[in-house]
């Protein structure tokens, strides 16, 4: 469903969402490297940015504790200037150690959900990447059996408080896309929901459409590839990855309905292979990296 902030500035692309990720470990980035990466945006043509620092306290390890009213003012302005711009700026939440049982975590996250909903964010993100691929508590076991069962039902009960864009980063998110796990979730999950994918391999050197095939039969769905490419984060983070966009073949738009690049602890610095990015979306059949 395309929200009413979805413009297609690039013209001939075929990738409906086009986009940057703040998806990385380490230091979050400042307001004022958001703001001026949402203009990188607007002029490279992308239009989806997702907010989901993994160290930003509030939205992974903390994530029960409420942000303050100016946190809110904060995020109100980067909605705004997204608007502006064409850019749909996606709020992340990513419930460490949510409890299924518990109505009290779902409160807390609604509540997050709707305090977002109040300074005008559409579109949003349930984050259970990198968390464990089994359900903690036993009152979770007995009454959903399976962790994809649990994460469909959370699915379905936050997508009716959401007027745009649902997004998710399934716990696993690359391979083959074949497993019992992700057949069950494209069973059980709102075909409205979107579904993350990083490709064969957390950091995939290479991506084709055939690459997709088995997630997205799994699923139901076509995924939107989280590239994990320029992020520089946990045992990258002192490698600067200035190369240009490669490694991803332009049939990829058949499997897919966009791209979201990964940024990294450098966002000034990520603009050049971000760049490079920018133009393989534009024209995939047209585009060579060694021409950037």
């Amino acid at each position: 469903m395309l929200t009413e902030l979805e413009t297609d500035q690039s013209g001939a692309s075929p990738f409906r969402f086009r986009g940057i990720i703040e998806g990385f470990y380490g230091r979050p980035w400042a307001w004022t490297e958001r703001h001026s990466t949402l203009d990188f945006m607007a002029r490279e043509g992308l239009n989806t940015y997702l907010y989901a620092p993994k160290n930003e306290p509030l939205h992974r390890n903390r994530w029960r504790e409420p942000y303050l009213p100016e946190d809110w003012a904060r995020f109100a302005r980067l909605h705004e200037h997204g608007a502006r711009l064409g850019i749909d700026v996606v709020f992340g939440l990513s419930p460490l150690e949510f409890h299924y049982g518990d109505p009290d975590d779902l409160r807390v996250l609604l509540e997050k959900l709707h305090a977002a909903r109040a300074v005008g964010y559409r579109s949003f993100c349930l984050l259970l990447d990198d968390m464990p691929d089994t359900l903690r508590h036993e009152d979770d076991r007995r009454r959903f059996g399976a962790l994809a069962d649990a994460q469909a039902w959370l699915l379905r009960r936050l997508l009716p408080d959401v007027p745009g864009d649902l997004w998710f980063v399934p716990t696993e998110y690359h391979g083959t896309g074949t497993s019992a796990y992700l057949t069950r979730l494209g069973e059980a999950s709102p075909p409205r929901v979107r579904m993350f994918w990083t490709g064969p391999q957390t950091v995939s050197r290479t991506i084709g459409a055939s690459d997709l095939t088995g997630v997205n039969a799994a699923l139901r769905r076509r995924v939107v590839l989280w590239d994990n490419y320029p992020v520089n984060d946990l045992d990258m983070r002192f490698r600067l990855h200035l190369g240009p966009y490669e490694g991803r073949a332009a049939d990829l738009a058949r499997a897919c309905d966009g791209v979201l690049a990964a940024g990294g602890l450098q966002p000034h610095a990520h603009r050049i292979p971000l760049a490079t990015f920018a133009a393989f979306l534009r024209a995939p059949d047209a585009y060579d990296p060694d021409a950037q």
